[in-house]
């Protein structure tokens, strides 16, 4: 809240009156705060005052040519938390799996309240690899990071969970689009040269181009010709992205 005292004259006076005006609030959260007049007025925001009526004595200190004079006021702040805003965001989207991606909800008072919420913020994204996760509200903002999500569309919320000053609220649902990553096979062969009817292994390696990431399943398919025979065979990926012909 802002806390307004204006200097004036009184008649036959006339003028500007300078210098400054002490604020006294009482009250939880209150104080002396000392403010400059400028064009007749001085200002105070304050966002600290506690729930009840807070007294309020203005004090303007007097300059060359005007006296000093006091000036009074009460202040009440209602009980019961203020509204609040969640917004919700993604540093990523669409994006591919295995990508990491960064949620992040910003909480706001709705005016005419100020002030920083505190607590917490739980993000809930569907699908596979999804799930709910509570982060600490810092500063008015949560993050959350993951690279869990399978491919697809999952619909991402942010609930901020409240304090002693601010209600609850949800963000606006947020579609984050998930694609395939893109992949990279390599092959090797042992030995080669080689001989006719000399084992040959032959070795595929798959990996994930980032920004995606993860070790690709599924199978390979090994082509092998002479211009004449062809042989194929399809021998599953291991765990660490090796197939083995």
């Amino acid at each position: 809240m802002t806390f307004t005292a204006t200097v004036t004259p009184v008649a036959p006076g006339a003028g500007v009156p300078t210098g400054t005006v002490t604020f006294i609030i009482g009250g939880s959260g209150g104080g002396t705060f000392v403010q400059p007049l400028v064009g007749g007025t001085a200002t105070l925001s304050l966002s600290t005052l506690g729930v009840g009526t807070n007294a309020v004595v203005v004090l303007y200190g007097g300059d060359t040519n005007f006296l000093p004079s006091t000036g009074t006021d009460t202040h009440t702040v209602n009980p019961g938390p203020a509204a609040t805003t969640t917004t919700l965001t993604s540093s990523a989207n669409p994006s591919v799996f295995g990508q990491p991606v960064t949620y992040t909800a910003t909480v706001t008072p709705n005016p005419p309240a100020t002030g920083t919420p505190t607590g917490s913020v739980t993000f809930v994204i569907s699908g596979t690899g999804g799930g709910t996760f509570t982060q600490p509200l810092t500063g008015g903002t949560a993050t959350f990071i993951t690279s869990g999500p399978g491919t697809g569309s999952h619909t991402v919320t942010a609930t901020y969970n409240g304090d002693t000053n601010f209600a609850t609220s949800t963000s606006a649902p947020l579609t984050q689009v998930v694609n395939p990553a893109n992949s990279r096979t390599t092959i090797s062969s042992n030995p080669n040269p080689s001989e006719a009817g000399t084992p040959v292994d032959f070795v595929a390696f798959v990996e994930a181009i980032p920004p995606g990431d993860g070790t690709p399943t599924g199978t390979v398919t090994f082509t092998l010709t002479n211009g004449v025979d062809t042989l194929t065979a399809s021998p599953t990926v291991d765990t660490n992205g090796f197939a083995f012909l």
